[in-house]
């Protein structure tokens, strides 16, 4: 959402540019564009805030840097194996691991807004990774050699029947925050507390 006021703003900044050159007919064209976009966006946010509680899907949250710092100090990845970021958000995970570590990574992402903003950063960063808009619930994830996810606990349950069905044999899933109700974590990540809220996370890592 910042990202999209950040170009909101500097798409109004240049309409009061053209504005003080005397470019009205742009400027009319240009502003009636810039509405256009607020609107369309402001849809879709709509459509997501639905998708959340009316559906129970999880919203857009991003995994902080902190944490992703100490998933990756704490847990090795293998060269050249295949993560998927389920609910990946705008991808910072996924961008912040493949700058760090020989891996591909590809995301899953539900939700319209975030999906898009995953892409515009892409543009602009040398760790890209491929985002999907998919439902990671109706995609064959057993390729994986990697999951990881950031969801809810309604949908945590969903999710442990579907990968301890489809998962191949050594699969690691790192599950930010949410834990799966009948697996036996492999190793449990305390993060610190952040200073924001107060209070401590947790990441629960499993094999299959």
């Amino acid at each position: 959402m910042i990202i999209v006021l950040l170009i909101l703003f500097v798409l109004f900044l240049v309409l009061v540019g053209l504005a003080y050159f005397g470019f009205w007919q742009i400027t009319i064209y240009f502003g009636l564009a810039i509405i256009i976009f607020f609107w369309i966006m402001l849809l879709f946010w709509l459509n997501e805030i639905i998708k959340v509680f009316v559906k129970g899907n999880a919203p857009y949250v991003r995994t902080s840097k902190k944490m992703i710092r100490q998933i990756l100090a704490e847990i090795e990845f293998k060269d050249n194996a295949l993560v998927y970021d389920l609910g990946c958000g705008d991808g910072r995970f996924g961008r912040e691991l493949v700058k760090q570590k020989n891996v591909q990574v590809i995301g899953f992402e539900y939700f319209i807004v975030p999906y898009l903003l995953g892409h515009l950063i892409n543009l602009f960063s040398k760790n890209k990774i491929k985002i999907k808009l998919k439902d990671f619930f109706k995609e064959d994830l057993s390729k994986a050699d990697y999951i990881f996810c950031y969801l809810i606990d309604k949908e945590q349950s969903r999710l442990e029947e579907k990968l301890k069905k489809e998962l191949k044999p050594g699969a690691i899933v790192i599950s930010n925050t949410f834990e799966f109700k009948n697996w036996q974590p492999l190793k449990i990540i305390k993060i610190d507390k952040a200073k924001k809220t107060g209070l401590s996370h947790f990441v629960y890592v499993y094999r299959k």
